[in-house]
């Protein structure tokens, strides 16, 4: 489809263990090349992790369209308020894959 694609499969770990911080996920996404990219799909382990990659990629790196794999549905609000496509198995079916 003339798309390029890069991963990052493993997230920079933060002080003691936590979750890293917003400068050290900008520079590993910089480095996955998210200058480039059009479209930002997060599917870490936890959704925290993941709401964390889309705040940081359209914040920082003005990226507009972004898709996340959402494991707990309690989440999808806070998805849903930060403008990021959600995708689960579990309930595909129930909601409407929108075209980017």
């Amino acid at each position: 489809m003339g798309r390029k694609v890069r991963t990052m499969t493993e997230l920079p770990v933060g002080e003691n263990g936590n979750a890293p911080s917003r400068a050290q996920l900008s520079e590993c996404l910089r480095k996955a090349g998210i200058e480039q990219a059009q479209t930002v799909i997060a599917m870490a382990d936890t959704d925290e992790d993941n709401l964390q990659i889309c705040r940081v990629a359209r914040e920082v790196h003005a990226v507009r369209k972004l898709l996340a794999w959402v494991r707990d549905p309690a989440y999808n609000a806070r998805f849903r308020a930060a403008d990021v496509r959600i995708v689960n198995p579990a309930y595909a079916k129930l909601l409407p894959f929108p075209a980017f």
